[in-house]
């Protein structure tokens, strides 16, 4: 189903709670900028949908493991999506889909006092492809869209090869990892009240090598609008990833600043 044109660019200072196999566990403040752009376009008889994000921050922290203040880079993501949908009337219509996630600038975490670098632009790069079916509803733009399929999902890296390298292989660095498996990727957004709205993600992954292990990143964003242009942004993300950190990875945070929708 064609859906209207989704946008928010927001302009924050934030209260941060962080942990995550890029930056480690932190606490601060924040200041933020990001650009969320969803849109299809029907040429008969398909629907082309494009998602895209992005969110970039500084945060001045004290670490809890060293005694130090510094700046580092927070959010630092970079995201986009395409969909083709073939609606022939079922309430599951097939489609495919092609996404990237990867970081905008250099990551960084401290251990033991060093700073150690994480990850960089394009470095590691993940994209999924995938091929499946979607159910999708939209109304006055409210939307939910559920995909399910099979994927092929495949991780590239130059310098941080920590998604890529085979463990077993010491002598050699491996830059180029892929698996094919089965994506189920949700996207929602829900206008709660006329000052309050909430958008949504899910997705996960899991192989067919190891279907017993998933990975899995879901992110909730609650926007409060105060006045026109200014609100309150609350943000929870999860993530699960093996590879990444043995253990949940989070995201938390309360935003005050501009908010710029298209309603």
């Amino acid at each position: 189903m064609k859906d209207k044109v989704d946008w928010v660019i927001s302009l924050a200072l934030a209260q941060n709670s962080i942990k995550d196999w890029k930056q480690g566990e932190i606490s601060g403040f924040e200041f933020s900028n990001s650009v969320t752009f969803r849109s299809s376009f029907g040429f008969s008889p398909f629907i082309l949908r494009f998602n895209f994000n992005y969110a970039a921050g500084i945060i001045y922290t004290n670490n809890k493991d060293i005694d130090s203040h510094y700046f580092m880079p927070t959010d630092n993501k970079l995201g986009g999506e395409c969909v083709l949908v073939y609606p022939v009337g079922w309430k599951l219509d097939p489609c495919i889909s092609a996404q990237f996630n990867t970081q905008l600038t250099r990551s960084f975490k401290y251990i033991r006092g060093k700073k150690i670098s994480t990850a960089s632009l394009w470095d590691p790069v993940t994209s999924i492809e995938t091929f499946g079916l979607e159910l999708s509803k939209a109304n006055k733009g409210d939307y939910y869209t559920s995909r399910l399929g099979l994927s092929l999902k495949q991780i590239r890296a130059s310098e941080f090869t920590m998604l890529t390298d085979d463990f077993k292989t010491r002598d050699v660095k491996e830059r180029y990892k892929s698996q094919t498996g089965i994506q189920w990727s949700n996207n929602a957004k829900v206008a709660i009240t006329e000052s309050l709205t909430y958008r949504g993600t899910l997705s996960m992954f899991g192989a067919f090598e190891d279907l017993t292990k998933w990975t899995f990143k879901m992110t909730n964003k609650f926007e409060i609008k105060v006045f026109k242009a200014i609100g309150v942004t609350i943000n929870f993300d999860l993530a699960y990833d093996e590879r990444q950190l043995v253990g949940l990875q989070y995201k938390q945070n309360i935003r005050f600043g501009f908010i710029v929708t298209p309603n």
